[in-house]
């Protein structure tokens, strides 16, 4: 069967063998649901299952070295196929699809994906890279930090691209396909044939070309117009004019970018699009060539998928005030995970958390402990009758609506006479009976092994039920949803901070 290799292609080259690294017995493309493929390997049986998310898809064809299947497909067809591995030679797994109108075959997956036999059983191959960039994927990047305006032109077509859909990861997907069926890139800037090209997200628009750096760009506004947080990832990027493989001793030498792509905060998680690699449009000679799509491989993509033929070189680091103290960094990104923590409290996480913060993420927590995606979904399915004058001193907050349903499940009574005082600080007492009342509302008995504090008459009579409730309370790991300050003070009066307050809340939501 001939094949057509373009410069899509020219991005994934096969993996050599002598300088790679085991990668075990899965490997999965992307995240994307209906999109991905998963490889798995069990003895000498090499599984490949999933879908190719692709328009107007004819037929797909699999290899793993000279065995091969063709599929009948649709636009996402799921695929199933089993092949025998045989020998000690390396094994490359090919993937290729074929659209109605085409005669050939493009490739989705050439040569990227390797088997190898080594200490007598099969396993797949990766780079050493994977661990370096899983590395700096840790580091601390604060969502909130990553949304900025955006130029005018550029938000309307956002809203254009995403039209009615309400669901973040969704509009990813929409925002990228535009980007990489859309865009074209500049070949003869990368060859030198012209000295500029657009780079600008407004440029881009305009111009409808750039490289890497223009797409990113693009969909990282794109992302911010649409409120989600969105970083550029700098990598250097093993693709036209290397061997397409990262090898050790590349991996020591390499501190420099030669690529950038967008990944966007979405579900508790980075996002990583890549829309340059997806797109097979170019632009040479000053005209613009609309290639074939070959599917969207590099949405959501999988870091071990990603760090095949990417070395993360840069990230964006949150500021120091918008950095968790270390001890707080595990639970504060737990949470984050969770998606329980609102872009407005991300960030200052030392100071003082109002009494109106606390609110917002204690409803928070409960929407997404309930499985409610919005506070109105929850206002709807627990039938709640909300009175947004309860308080006359919390109209103008954005988190008003939040403080009203709090108080119509009787998890906060305010300062009394229709105060609630949203700006002041929480002292430990009131987070702590604010914890209990939650815990309640969820039907969570209070622990058996009770505690005291020799502290505790500082506290006032209303407080003391919901400081020894909440202190009882623990996570399935034996962690306190609430510690005092030490094993026999509570401070009762002291301020409670952001960055407490969001280790509260993910423990009592581990709390089953």
């Amino acid at each position: 069967m001939k094949r057509l290799l373009g410069f899509l292609l020219s991005l994934v080259m096969l993996v050599s063998l002598a300088s790679s690294v085991l990668a075990g017995d899965t490997l999965t493309t992307t995240n994307l649901p209906d999109g991905s493929l998963t490889f798995s390997i069990n003895g000498n049986t090499l599984t490949v299952s999933g879908a190719v998310l692709c328009e107007n898809l004819e037929k797909i064809r699999l290899a793993a070295g000279d065995e091969e299947r063709f599929i009948a497909a649709k636009n996402s067809t799921k695929i199933r196929e089993t092949f025998t591995l045989s020998g000690t030679e390396q094994i490359p797994v090919t993937v290729y699809t074929k659209k109605s109108t085409e005669e050939l075959y493009w490739s989705y997956i050439w040569q990227t994906v390797s088997v190898v036999y080594q200490n007598g059983a099969y396993s797949f191959v990766t780079t050493p890279v994977y661990d370096h960039n899983a590395a700096m994927m840790d580091t601390w990047i604060n969502p909130a930090e990553q949304i900025s305006e955006t130029d005018p032109a550029v938000a309307e077509k956002a809203a254009e691209i995403v039209g009615s859909e309400t669901d973040p990861y969704r509009k990813l997907l929409l925002i990228h396909r535009w980007a990489a069926e859309n865009l074209y890139y500049d070949n003869d800037y990368y060859t030198g044939k012209t000295s500029s090209t657009s780079i600008t997200p407004a440029d881009v628009l305009k111009t409808g070309r750039s490289v890497c750096q223009g797409y990113a760009e693009l969909v990282q506004a794109f992302c911010h117009a649409q409120g989600i947080p969105c970083i550029l990832v700098t990598t250097y990027s093993a693709g036209t004019g290397t061997d397409g493989f990262l090898s050790t001793e590349d991996h020591a030498a390499i501190d420099a970018s030669n690529h950038a792509h967008a990944a966007a905060w979405v579900n508790g998680r980075w996002v990583h699009m890549d829309a340059t690699w997806d797109s097979a449009n170019r632009y040479e000679d000053g005209v613009k060539n609309k290639g074939v799509s070959s599917g969207y491989l590099y949405f959501d993509t999988t870091l071990e998928f990603l760090s095949l033929n990417h070395k993360i070189i840069t990230v964006p680091s949150a500021t120091a005030e918008n950095t968790p103290s270390s001890w707080a960094i595990p639970e504060v990104r737990a949470a984050l995970a969770e998606d329980i923590v609102p872009l407005h409290l991300q960030g200052n996480y030392r100071t003082s958390i109002t009494r109106a913060q606390f609110c917002s993420l204690l409803m928070t927590m409960l929407q997404r402990r309930l499985g409610y995606d919005s506070l109105e979904a929850l206002i709807t399915g627990l039938e709640l009758s909300i009175d947004e004058n309860t308080f006359t001193d919390t109209a103008g907050f954005a988190v008003r609506h939040d403080i009203a349903v709090a108080a119509s499940l009787g998890i906060v009574n305010g300062r009394g006479n229709g105060i609630f005082d949203p700006t002041s600080g929480i002292t430990r007492q009131e987070a702590a009976t604010m914890l209990m009342r939650a815990a309640q509302f969820l039907k969570i008995p209070a622990g058996k092994d009770a505690r005291s504090f020799a502290d505790l008459p500082d506290a006032d009579d209303w407080a003391v039920s919901g400081i020894l409730y909440t202190a009882s309370l623990k996570t399935s790991a034996g962690q306190a949803v609430m510690n005092g300050v030490s094993d026999t003070a509570f401070s009762p009066k002291t301020s409670y901070t952001v960055e407490q307050a969001i280790l509260t809340m993910i423990r009592l939501f581990a709390v089953r």
